[in-house]
């Protein structure tokens, strides 16, 4: 049997009948999927807490080697709280992607309200995070990023 590991805490697959992959009380929306270098598959989204709809203040990233044993990052990246990268801001964060490039990683996040710029990148040293020095993307509208990087090593934005 499968499960989730919190610590070094592994969460049965019964207990998570509706969320084969996250935690009890975790709601991650609007995933992206990454296999990063190490090999290991990463889930990046949107962190559903509690007195918001479909967006917190920080991001969870879930990690399995296996695809049946998942280990959940909890501290990542915010915009509030633990792991607040953005100290100028305290908006809600939408759903994120993240790539790896040159041995760094690239998480892209949405925010909420923000009406000139609301795409953002922050840079961490794992994929794991934490994601750090958060800066708007100048020009950039839009929810849901996706980045993609073609064999010459350019980068799009969707």
């Amino acid at each position: 049997m499968g499960g989730a590991l919190i610590g070094s805490e592994a969460v049965a697959d019964s207990v998570r009948a509706l969320n084969p992959i996250a935690p009890p009380g975790v709601f991650i929306a609007d995933p992206e999927v990454r296999q990063m270098p190490d090999g290991r598959i990463y889930v990046y989204g949107s962190r559903d807490a509690p007195g918001q709809t479909w967006c917190s203040h920080s991001y969870n990233v879930l990690s399995s080697s296996d695809l049946v044993t998942w280990h959940l990052e909890q501290t990542s990246f915010a915009f509030k709280g633990t792991g607040d990268q953005v100290p100028h801001s305290d908006q809600v964060l939408y759903a994120p992607d993240c790539i790896a490039h040159d041995g760094k990683y690239y998480l892209f996040y949405c925010l909420a309200g923000n009406e000139k710029e609301d795409e953002g990148v922050a840079v961490g040293d794992s994929p794991y995070g934490p994601f750090r020095d958060g800066t708007a993307i100048k020009g950039i509208r839009g929810i849901d990023p996706s980045v993609f990087i073609d064999n010459g090593g350019q980068a799009y934005l969707f």
